[in-house]
């Protein structure tokens, strides 16, 4: 097979640059394909603002007004997450988030809408990546031990 010649203007040419509405639909359009893939397989349990996080387990809560303080809401991280989580087999393998604010905020890897609550849950141990498809910086390893 031989090899295929590159005009040079097709390969100095740039894709266009995407506006703001259109990077927070990639974004959402993205982490809801990961959040239905890992509920497909048990791991996700996304709840109302109700929701009572699992006892042990870690809570964040994303505070009212916070979209006030981001430059890009929904596209900054509202919240930093530790990027390496353990949990032992004794504690209650559980990341729960909750958005008091009135605008649909990213979380390290997660999207929470707002008022909203999202528990995730590790019922088995193991080593689980979670990759933040906006930033790569905030994607994140959960390992529970046995």
């Amino acid at each position: 097979m031989q090899p295929v010649e590159v005009a040079a203007e097709q390969r100095t040419a740039r894709s266009p640059r995407l506006n703001h509405r259109q990077r927070w639909g990639i974004v959402a359009l993205s982490l809801g394909l990961l959040v239905a893939i890992l509920a497909l397989g048990g791991l996700v349990l996304p709840s109302g603002s109700g929701a009572d996080p699992a006892p042990g387990g870690l809570v964040y809560i994303i505070p009212a007004g916070r979209a006030e303080t981001l430059s890009e809401p929904g596209i900054d991280s509202a919240l930093a997450i530790p990027t390496d989580i353990r949990f032992a087999s004794t504690d209650t393998a559980s990341i729960t988030i909750r958005n008091d604010d009135s605008v649909t905020h990213r979380a390290g890897p997660f999207v929470i809408a707002a008022g909203q609550t999202f528990v995730q849950r590790f019922r088995e141990a193991g080593t689980y990546p979670i990759v933040c498809t906006v930033d790569p910086a905030e994607s994140i390893v959960v390992t529970v031990v046995q």
